[in-house]
């Protein structure tokens, strides 16, 4: 499974969150590696993407 700062980008945030932790919850049998998103470095530091990103990965690292 892999999501980016294109999926993050479009608002997509919580769905995304939400299907991983289906994902996680579903196979707790398998070992799952889960990696943060990277921040978009074409892009200046506070734009909105790499805002969202930051806010995603902060979730992210809650919930998992």
């Amino acid at each position: 499974m892999w999501g980016g700062t294109q999926d993050v980008g479009r608002n997509e945030t919580e769905k995304g969150l939400r299907q991983l932790k289906n994902f996680v919850k579903n196979h707790n049998q398998i070992n799952v590696i889960v990696m943060s998103v990277r921040c978009r470095y074409d892009l200046e530091p506070k734009s909105c993407v790499n805002n969202e990103v930051k806010v995603y990965n902060r979730k992210l690292k809650k919930h998992l």
